[in-house]
């Protein structure tokens, strides 16, 4: 007669390598079982690459709420805590689109959020719709979370501390594509110095920007590439690199610029 096995009494060992072949799904039931399992899957945590991605995360803060929209792998709802927030219409039988509204001031949020970031390997797309003032928290919120695509609209302040609030926030998440958004080309043309130095710190970290701006007329543009141009050759010949810079007009009336570096051969 065999003798059951009791999992309460494996060694550290076993568990270990029961956790890392097992599915994240199982995740919050591992911690059940008894301390030791809870803390061996927490453990597990610390190896990102392991853990699920999020498809999709947008942060968008209007007045005093924060809209949180997040598409995500339905199986994983559990695991990633977000089992209470609302399904949106398009979610299918794999993908989910799930959102949530909730105060600004709202640390026990702030705490969910950390955690659920925590439990991500990274965001394949963020997307921040916020003014520049918001971005400690939502920065605090992601902790060390990498994001493979970029998009932030809605900044309408452009003074030294702004371009450097963006900077690091670049720096701590981003190594991919960025996309920034301005609807209105005067925004862009009274900060054009401040935002050349925007771009050019940005192009150092990352191999591409796509700009989209509103309201832009073509002086408007050769102007600006005149002055994109003079700063981005010479970070790229300290870098090795040589820099992009190409424009194209959109049909709803808004002109595309990319920038960027590319490494010489």
């Amino acid at each position: 007669m065999t003798s059951a096995v009791n999992l309460a009494t494996l060694p550290d060992l076993i568990i270990s390598k029961i956790i890392r072949v097992a599915d994240v799904e199982s995740f919050n039931v591992a911690r059940l079982i008894v301390r030791q399992w809870n803390q061996l899957a927490l453990d597990s945590l610390k190896f990102r690459a392991r853990l699920p991605v999020i498809n999709y995360f947008r942060w968008r803060v209007n007045h005093s709420k924060w809209h949180l929209f997040m598409q995500v792998a339905d199986r994983y709802r559990g695991y990633f805590g977000v089992e209470k927030w609302i399904d949106n219409d398009m979610s299918d039988d794999e993908i989910v689109d799930i959102e949530l509204a909730v105060d600004t001031r709202n640390s026990l949020m702030e705490n969910r959020l950390r955690r659920l970031f925590n439990r991500c390997s990274r965001i394949e797309k963020l997307e921040i719709i916020s003014y520049i003032e918001n971005y400690e928290v939502i920065a605090s919120a992601m902790g060390n979370t990498p994001v493979d695509e970029l998009k932030v609209s809605n900044l309408r302040k452009f003074d030294t501390f702004s371009i450097n609030t963006l900077v690091n926030f670049i720096r701590a998440h981003s190594d991919g594509k960025i996309t920034m958004r301005f609807d209105n080309y005067n925004l862009w043309s009274s900060n054009r110095l401040n935002l050349t130095t925007l771009f050019t710190e940005a192009s150092r970290l990352v191999p591409e920007i796509d700009c989209i701006v509103g309201d832009a007329l073509p002086i408007e543009l050769a102007n600006l590439r005149m002055s994109w141009e003079n700063s981005l050759s010479t970070v790229a010949r300290a870098a090795n690199s040589t820099y992009i810079f190409e424009s194209t007009a959109l049909p709803s009336g808004c002109v595309r610029l990319r920038v960027g570096l590319k490494r010489r051969d």
